[in-house]
């Protein structure tokens, strides 16, 4: 049974591919499938013709029978072949080449055969035997395995339509991993790497459609150029492929240096502005080469030399015809330098060249370089060493510059004469006004004797420069609006900042060119560093007076530090008020521009001050302002109605509205400054100190002032502080009011209950403890209402409930604190469900003002109901308890007292005072054993010994 007499079907092989039976009978391949239990499948017409069989007698026969009765004994070679089919080959890449011997129904030909598995579809299992005719490349070349094996620069492939290599010769591509006869039989699909599929699968599927494909590409490090081609049978029919990739790495890698070379050369062209050419010497002949004609304006292309000589100014033409006919007659180099005529200006170009060739291939050979910028910049170098030999000749005879005024002036003689300018002018920035002023300029027509007159902020170019301080040059219709201002003719205005003094401004004329641009920035720059001196010299002169007020100053702080070291002094020595003020004034008016100082303390108002101590020299003022204590306008009544600074740096302007400042200025006062001693808004007295001297009082004054104000009230309060001595006499007041803003005032309104405070135990920044005595049946009602109370902190029941005492911390300002702060004693401190009553006393030194002042702005309805003088006690000792014992001691023994712990029975136990305190047993212990201790051995120590 012929292939064309096979039917229409299709059979599933390895990797499930389904192959169509027209494809298999026009391949040159010859295919053998066998399902999984060994049972033929398909054979198809090839297999028929390689081995004069008929296939439709074998499909259905075990694949066994089929090599050993069918095959084999076609072949030169059976055993070998029946243990190769039969053999079960771990891969599809093993291959047996065999001869079918020729019979009747048969020819002689060569196979290459295969066998590998079906994996996957309805044979998985089976296994699919390939034979491939390699009969006709054997005939034609016999040789052709040694010809693809040493194929050169690259390989060639036969693939055929499953996409297997057939055969591979030549070297594998760069991406490959297998050697050509590891690649025989092998799909593409598991020959070839991902990157090499991609790339040549497609096309290997183009060729097997009867398409031709030619193309590049990079494989890894290395560059091919692939051809891929279709292989047709008798009918035309594609059966195969054939590739061939040959390696052109090292061409691309020429081509590219090529190209390289190329660009660079190109762009050393453009950059130099170089021009290649070459002149014929038979026909002088012009042939242009990269940027020549672009540098000459020419069309490109040959042309004739003249064309070239034309542009060539006037005066420099001889000069190059002359050296290019030295060159052509006697065989020199060419070297000239000549000026092209060229838009807006001429340039400059250098011309080098050489003769190359013999005969009629002789011809010049050269470059042209525009060298236009190294002429203007060696002639710029020529005109800036003349200005500058100019400037430095006419700088030396007119430094040092006067003013900023003869500077401008000297600006712009210098950039008329020098550089022959049309115009120019120099403007300056005028600080307090904030705009440019004229300082100089060329002589302008009668309508603008001021030139371009003041220019304040906008939008102007001056102004613009001035702000950018980037020079500016205008042309054209930019000019309009300023070349009225003078009477030249004008081309260009150049504008050119002076850094932040001002700006020059010139006119240039149309043979003005940027040279002349560059002096006058550089005329003007120098003009800055004259300025710029101008200005530091004066900057020194304010910097020397400065150092000498500074030095003025320091003197005076010094004397100011020493004052205030002696006012400590002489402080931390009194003992009493008087002798403390006496001393702040004595040491007060030892300061140079303090010539009378004097402090006054309030007695029944804040503005009635009765003067305490004074110092200087008054002349009678002292008794002047005494007798008017009661003007509201006195500098100490000032401050003590305000509780502020009350400073008057000069008197005489307030002669006509208050009359103390006649008598200030009658004793030889200019200046007096009035600084209250104020405490919890309560005024303590008022510090005065009157200058001879018109604002002499400065602020370094009130500082000092202020300070010593504050060293003084806080050593008025520590003297009014101290432990009560028994051999002073302390007055008793006696208060009564009803205000409920005070913490228990309001308990025994709302609770009905009397208290007693007793002691406080503890002080802190914002809170005191005090015990409290009251009724046993009120500790409840008490301690209950306590802990709604804003102004009560805590309140807890104090050893035995029969005691009838609390433990309360009530929030600040607290009367009993309050009292002790301004010098007083609570004596008594009691509250029923309808008034308070309070006795405190007071050391007769103690000023009452301020703890009155206090009370009476504390609670609405308070009065003084009692004043009782208290007669000094007796006491065999001379030492007071203040000098015995610690603060701490102190308030633990009087504590222990007052709360009942020293009674029988105990009112209160150790570790109840303990708790009060916040502190240990042992701690109240020790306390309070230490503090016995000292009394008693201050006691036993001064009784009399019999």
């Amino acid at each position: 049974m012929s292939g064309d007499d096979a039917p229409s079907a299709t059979v599933s092989i390895a990797g499930d591919t389904t192959v169509p039976d027209s494809v298999l009978a026009a391949a040159s391949t010859g295919i053998v499938v066998c399902g999984p239990n060994s049972t033929v499948e398909r054979i198809d017409g090839r297999v028929e013709r390689y081995f004069g069989l008929a296939a439709q007698r074998l499909v259905g026969c075990d694949r066994r029978r089929l090599i050993d009765e069918y095959l084999a004994p076609c072949l030169d070679r059976p055993e070998q072949f029946r243990a190769f089919a039969t053999g079960a080959p771990g891969t599809d890449r093993e291959r047996f080449d065999c001869r079918v011997l020729a019979a009747a129904d048969r020819d002689d030909r060569v196979l290459q055969c295969y066998s590998y598995p079906i994996t996957d579809g309805q044979l998985a299992g089976g296994r699919v035997d390939q034979f491939v005719d390699m009969s006709a490349a054997s005939a034609h070349d016999p040789g052709y395995e040694t010809v693809l094996e040493h194929f050169p620069n690259g390989a060639v492939a036969l693939v055929d339509e499953e996409l297997r290599y057939t055969m591979v010769g030549g070297s594998p591509l760069r991406g490959a991993d297998a050697t050509p006869p590891e690649l025989t039989g092998t799909p593409l699909e598991d020959a070839l790497p991902p990157d090499l599929e991609s790339l040549l699968v497609p096309e290997y599927r183009a060729a097997l459609r009867g398409e031709h494909r030619s193309f590049e590409a990079s494989v890894d490090d290395g560059y091919y150029r692939f051809r891929i081609v279709p292989v047709r049978d008798d009918d035309g029919q594609p059966f195969a492929a054939v590739g061939i990739s040959q390696d052109i790495t090292e061409r691309k890698a020429r081509e590219r240096e090529l190209v390289e070379t190329r660009a660079r050369l190109d762009m050393a062209l453009a950059e130099t502005d170089t021009g290649i050419w070459s002149i014929r010497t038979d026909d002088m002949s012009v042939v242009p080469l990269g940027t020549t004609t672009d540098m000459f304006g020419l069309a490109s292309g040959t042309a004739d030399v003249d064309r070239y000589l034309d542009r060539i100014h006037p005066e420099d033409r001889e000069a190059v015809e002359a050296g290019l006919e030295a060159v052509v007659e006697t065989g020199t180099d060419l070297d000239v330098e000549f000026r092209f005529r060229g838009a807006p200006t001429d340039r400059w170009m250098h011309a080098r060249g050489s003769v190359l060739g013999t005969g009629d291939d002789r011809r010049i050979v050269g470059i042209t370089t525009d060298v236009t910028e190294r002429v203007r910049r060696e002639r710029a170098l020529q005109k800036r060493e003349r200005i500058l030999h100019e400037l430095q000749t006419a700088t030396r005879e007119f430094y040092p510059p006067k003013s900023m005024e003869s500077i401008s002036e000297f600006l712009v003689d210098f950039l008329e004469s020098a550089l022959d300018l049309s115009y120019a002018s120099v403007t300056l920035f005028d600080e307090a006004a904030g705009v440019l002023r004229p300082a100089a300029h060329s002589s302008s027509s009668p309508e603008a004797p001021n030139g371009f007159g003041t220019i304040g902020p906008g939008e102007n170019p001056i102004w613009e420069a001035y702000r950018t301080g980037d020079s500016q040059l205008l042309e054209g219709p930019a000019l309009d609006g300023l070349s009225r201002h003078v009477d030249r003719p004008v081309d260009r205005l150049l504008i050119v900042p002076i850094g932040e003094f001002g700006v020059t401004i010139a006119f240039l004329t149309e043979t003005s060119d940027d040279i002349d641009a560059d002096l006058v920035e550089m005329v003007t720059a120098n003009a800055e560093a004259a300025l710029g001196w101008i200005r530091s010299d004066r900057a020194r002169e304010t910097l020397s007076t400065e150092l000498s007020t500074q030095r003025t100053r320091i003197r005076e702080l010094q004397e100011i530090v020493d004052t205030v070291q002696r006012v400590q002094e002489r402080v931390s020595e009194s003992e009493t008020l008087p002798a403390l003020d006496a001393g702040v004034c004595d040491e007060l008016v030892a300061l140079s521009r303090v010539d009378f100082a004097w402090i006054g303390r309030p007695e029944t108002v804040e503005t009635d001050l009765t003067a305490t101590a004074s110092a200087g020299s008054a002349d009678g003022y002292l008794d002047s302002v005494n007798a008017a204590r009661r003007d509201a306008s006195l500098p100490a009544q000032v401050a003590a109605a305000t509780h502020d600074v009350y400073d008057v740096p000069v008197i005489s302007q307030h002669v006509l509205d208050a009359g103390w400042a006649k008598e200030a200025l009658s004793s030889q006062f200019n200046s007096v400054l009035s600084v209250p001693l104020v405490h919890d808004n309560v005024l303590y007295a008022v510090l005065t100190v009157y200058s001879g001297e018109r604002e002499g009082l400065t602020d370094v004054y009130r500082t000092l002032l202020r300070d010593v104000g504050s060293l003084l009230l806080n050593y008025s309060r520590m003297l009014d502080h101290r432990r009560f001595d028994p051999q002073r006499q302390y007055p008793t007041l006696e208060f009564r009011f009803t205000d409920v803003s005070y913490p228990f005032q309001q308990v025994a309104t709302r609770t009905g209950c009397e208290l007693r405070v007793e002691a406080v135990t503890a002080i802190s920044d914002d809170t005191a403890t005090v015990i409290v005595s009251t009724d046993e049946s009120c500790l409840e009602r008490i301690r209950e209402y306590a802990s709604t109370a804003t102004a009560i902190d805590t309140a807890s029941v104090v050893g035995d409930a029969a005691h009838g005492q609390l433990l309360v911390t009530v929030h600040k300002p607290f009367l009993v604190t309050d009292v002790q702060k301004h010098g007083g004693r609570l004596v008594e401190a009691r509250s029923t469900p309808t008034k308070t009553r309070i006795r405190l006393q007071l050391p007769n030194a103690v000023s009452r003002r301020p703890l009155l002042d206090l009370l009476t702005s504390r609670y609405d309805d308070i009065e003084l109901v009692r004043q009782q003088a208290t007669a000094p006690v007796a006491s065999t000792s001379s030492v007071s308890l203040v000098e015995l014992l610690t603060e701490r001691q102190y308030e633990v023994l009087n504590a222990a007292y007052r709360s009942g712990y020293y009674e029988t029975p105990r009112k209160l136990t150790g570790e109840d005072l303990a708790e009060s305190f916040g502190i240990s047993s042992p701690a109240i212990y020790k306390h309070l054993q230490a503090a016995h201790n000292k009394l008693l051995a201050s006691l036993l120590d001064d009784a009399p010994r019999n």
